[in-house]
């Protein structure tokens, strides 16, 4: 019986080092450049944890913070334990996205599509999601703490615990959305 060679998935810290390093902070800078034309793919190919990813769409642990990504297309790509702390996101596509604990501390996102999108564990404290889409998405323990919701799509979500304590849900849309265990107020 032959035995099965598996690489080892990388660590939540080793994804976010990788950034760290000369040669992955050169390779920030050259994704950061080449995002809003969709041409950073390519550059991933090498990238230590990137075949660990269908597509090597892997920004798994990257720091964006304060940077303007508006409309940017990120529909499918891997952000878990990325930085996006106050980063501006309006109509920004994370649809099927995965921000598996990721930081979106303070972000501006309105308009942004989370449809689908994988983002438990992830923080959303004192963003604004005025008129975000997160239909059907898996939000489970995440924090949207202080956060604006106003008018925001949330039909169909999964919210297992999540901490909605201070969020504005103004006109926000909770049509089939499952909040058990979720904190509504503090």
């Amino acid at each position: 019986m032959e035995e099965e060679s598996r690489e080892e998935l990388m660590t939540p810290q080793e994804l976010i080092t990788r950034w760290t390093t000369e040669s992955g902070q050169h390779l920030r800078c050259l994704v950061l450049e080449r995002l809003k034309s969709g041409l950073w793919l390519s550059l991933m190919h090498d990238f230590p944890g990137a075949s660990e990813i269908d597509a090597h769409a892997d920004l798994r642990g990257i720091d964006m913070s304060g940077l303007n990504l508006s409309g940017i297309d990120l529909v499918g790509v891997r952000l878990d334990y990325a930085r996006l702390d106050a980063a501006t996101l309006e109509g920004t596509l994370f649809q099927s996205s995965n921000l598996v604990s990721a930081s979106l501390v303070g972000v501006n996102a309105p308009r942004a599509m989370f449809t689908d999108a994988i983002a438990s564990g992830a923080r959303f404290d004192a963003a604004i999601l005025n008129g975000a889409d997160f239909t059907a998405a898996l939000l489970v323990e995440t924090s949207f703490r202080n956060a604006r919701l106003v008018n925001a799509e949330l039909g169909y979500a999964k919210l297992f615990g999540a901490d909605l304590a201070g969020a504005d849900l103004t006109g926000a849309s909770l049509r089939y959305t499952d909040l058990e265990g979720a904190v509504l107020s503090r």
